[in-house]
């Protein structure tokens, strides 16, 4: 009776313990191992390379977006402005200044030559 009682009891018992200990264990560990490792995983996987993306994206795309437009946009418009200006400038400065003052020049010295000359001319013939 007792042989049998306890070896009855000792068995149903360590069967039972071990596998509901088991089952449970595993169960529970394996669910909150893989609910933890995935959602951590994935969460940081996504915010991380979201964040990384779009920070590199957008900081590099506005930086060098930026910079080129800026840059070669200074450099063109007043690289051609002041080269236009400077040109047109002295240009039109030069060639009018130079036109006038040889025209002016030529004509007042003409004049005046042609006029005193011809006036001392004529007076002298005249009187001798």
């Amino acid at each position: 009776g007792e042989g049998i009682g306890e070896g009855m009891g000792e068995g149903i018992g360590d069967g039972i313990g071990e596998g509901t200990g088991l089952g449970i264990g595993e169960g529970i560990g394996e669910g909150i191992g893989d609910g933890i490792g995935e959602g951590m995983g994935l969460g940081i996987g996504d915010g991380m390379g979201d964040g990384i993306g779009e920070g590199i994206g957008e900081g590099m795309g506005e930086g060098i977006g930026d910079g080129i437009g800026e840059g070669m946009g200074l450099g063109i418009g007043e690289g051609i402005g002041e080269g236009i200006g400077d040109g047109m400038g002295d240009g039109i400065g030069l060639g009018i200044g130079e036109g006038m003052g040889e025209g002016i020049g030529d004509g007042i010295g003409e004049g005046m030559g042609l006029g005193i000359g011809e006036g001392i001319g004529e007076g002298i013939g005249d009187g001798m």
